[in-house]
C-alpha cells in the first residue's frame, strides 16, 4: 500500500506534463488568431497551470490502468478532465462573486482591473464577467480537443466521448442547481 502514494505522484506529474504540452500548442494558437486573444490565452494557460491537486485526472489514469492499460495512452483525457474542471471553476469563480483563486485574483476581477486600467470605454465590470464566461467557454472546448488525442482504439474513443458528454451535462447541471 505504501507504494499507492508515489505512483499517484507519478500519475501526476504525467497530467502536469500532459497539460503543459497541450497548453504549448494551444495558447500561441489562440493568440495567434488576434493581438487581443493573447491575454486571454495566457489567462487560461496561467490558471490552468497555476495550482491543483489533479485527482480527478490521476483517478482516471489510475483506473485506466487497473482496467490493464497503460496511464500514458490516456493522459490526454486526463488534461480533457482537467480542462473540464477548469471550465467549471471560472463559471463558478463568476457565480459566487469570488475574487480570488489559489491566491491570485479571479479571471472576472483581473479582466475588469485590466478594462479599467486600460481605460476602454464601457462598463470594466461586465468585460470581466464576458471574459470569464469566454475563457471557460474556451477550456470546455479545449477539453473535447484534449480527450481526442488519447491513444485508444476508435471505439473506445468514441464510448469516451459519449461518457464525457454525459458527464459534461451532469457538471452543467450541477452548476445550474447550484445557483437555484
Amino acid at each position: 500500500m505504501s507504494e499507492l502514494p508515489e505512483h499517484v505522484d507519478v500519475l501526476a506529474s504525467l497530467v502536469e506534463v500532459g497539460l503543459r504540452t497541450f497548453l504549448d500548442v494551444s495558447t500561441p494558437r489562440l493568440g495567434s488568431l488576434h493581438p487581443e486573444l493573447h491575454p486571454a490565452a495566457t489567462e487560461l494557460r496561467e490558471y490552468v497551470l497555476g495550482g491543483g491537486k489533479r485527482l480527478r485526472p490521476v483517478l482516471l489514469l489510475l483506473g485506466h490502468e487497473i482496467a490493464g492499460g497503460d496511464a500514458g495512452d490516456v493522459v490526454p483525457a486526463g488534461v480533457a478532465i482537467e480542462l473540464l474542471h477548469t471550465c467549471a471553476l471560472l463559471h463558478d469563480d463568476l457565480i459566487d462573486a469570488a475574487t480570488t483563486r489559489r491566491g491570485r485574483p479571479t479571471t472576472h476581477v483581473a479582466f475588469d482591473e485590466r478594462h479599467a486600467a486600460s481605460g476602454w470605454s464601457g462598463s470594466s465590470e461586465a468585460y470581466g464577467m464576458a471574459m470569464a464566461i469566454l475563457i471557460g467557454d474556451l477550456a470546455f472546448v479545449h477539453a473535447d480537443e484534449a480527450l481526442l488525442q488519447a491513444k485508444v482504439d476508435d471505439g473506445a474513443l468514441l464510448r469516451g466521448m459519449r461518457a464525457f458528454c454525459r458527464l459534461r451535462e451532469e457538471v452543467m447541471a450541477g452548476q445550474a442547481l447550484d445557483v437555484h
